[in-house]
């Protein structure tokens, strides 16, 4: 038996329905049925959607993964990991998973990339660039097993140059800071008393020297 939404009727409603669901029906002049099959008359009411299981990295436990990856607390890492986990296991952790990379590559801690990169954190060729200026062979090796493409932009870096590129190029420029370096303080060093002994061929010897360094000079100066 249908009937208009009365005072008593409000009352029975309300011990199904939240109060204002009520009150729009009662100004919508809405007609409800008994107690018992009130919530057929509407369509039911969605339960609150389960909050989503993603992972959970706080600034504080970033902070403390990247502290863990800068030395090589492998332990802490994996604790900090397991903890931010979820069962969805198309799930993805945040960057921050990739700074902690970046930082175990700078510092060559081999034991703490492989941690991250099985949690799939991004390869990207940054790690890669750090690892081939520390001259880090298990580092790269281990990058290349997880799919680092080399010709891959770096991502800090103007396409379309690679890590392994732009690595090279930062290897030759301290290459030649180096010896302009080495070779300015062989400058500013005096120089020793000629040996009246000494041959042409040493003489040559040394001016070929001086040469070069100024000419190694003259192209750091140019390049810089």
């Amino acid at each position: 038996m249908i009937r208009q939404v009365t005072k008593g009727g409000r009352r029975q409603a309300e011990k199904q329905l939240p109060a204002y669901i009520v009150s729009a029906m009662a100004f919508l002049g809405v007609n409800v049925q008994t107690e018992d099959d009130i919530g057929t008359f509407l369509p039911p009411l969605r339960p609150p959607s389960p909050r989503a299981t993603g992972p959970r990295l706080t600034d504080e436990t970033v902070t403390c993964l990247e502290d863990a990856a800068k030395g090589g607390y492998v332990s802490t890492a994996r604790e900090i990991l397991e903890a931010a986990a979820s069962d969805d296991p198309n799930h993805s952790y945040p960057p921050s998973v990739g700074a902690a990379g970046r930082l175990a590559a700078t510092y060559s801690q081999l034991e703490v990339m492989e941690l991250l990169l099985s949690c799939r954190a991004k390869v990207g060729s940054y790690n890669a660039h750090r690892a081939t200026l520390s001259r880090d062979i298990p580092m790269l090796e281990l990058l290349l097993q997880h799919g680092w493409d080399i010709n891959e932009p770096m991502e800090t870096r103007p396409p379309p140059l690679g890590g392994l590129q732009v690595a090279y190029f930062d290897l030759g420029f301290r290459e030649l800071e180096r010896l302009s370096q080495v070779n300015t303080e062989e400058e500013d060093r005096p120089e020793p008393e000629k040996d009246s002994s000494s041959s042409d061929e040493d003489e040559d010897g040394r001016q070929n020297e001086a040469g070069s360094a100024k000419a190694c000079k003259a192209t750091w100066r140019l390049i810089r």
